[in-house]
């Protein structure tokens, strides 16, 4: 089972499976808005959910945390992060979960 934590003290989320770090999400807090600037899944844990748990938990903990989000990913990683939610627009996506967004490529 994947299992998601916030280590806030770093920075980043952690996806961990059987205790063993498989992807991470790492962001800056500025107020209320989060800017996630890299996310990596360790290429052992690739194909098998990591990045698309991840990416979901990260934008739904924001969410519930009533905070903006601002990506600031590699174009590549952003659109993977798209596609893996099975969304075709990435400002469909946004729109549709009330975020802003601010894209730097």
């Amino acid at each position: 089972m994947i299992e998601i934590k916030n280590n806030v003290a770093g920075n980043v989320y952690e996806a961990f499976l059987d205790g063993k770090v498989a992807g991470a999400c790492h962001y800056r807090l500025d107020g209320k808005t989060i800017t996630f600037t890299h996310t990596v899944v360790d290429p052992a844990f690739e194909g098998k959910g990591f990045g698309s748990a991840l990416a979901k938990h990260v934008l739904d903990d924001s969410r519930a945390l009533g905070l903006k989000v601002q990506v600031a990913i590699p174009l590549r990683a952003y659109r993977l992060l798209y596609f893996r939610l099975r969304f075709v627009g990435q400002r469909r996506l946004l729109n549709f979960l009330g975020f802003c967004h601010d894209i730097s490529l």
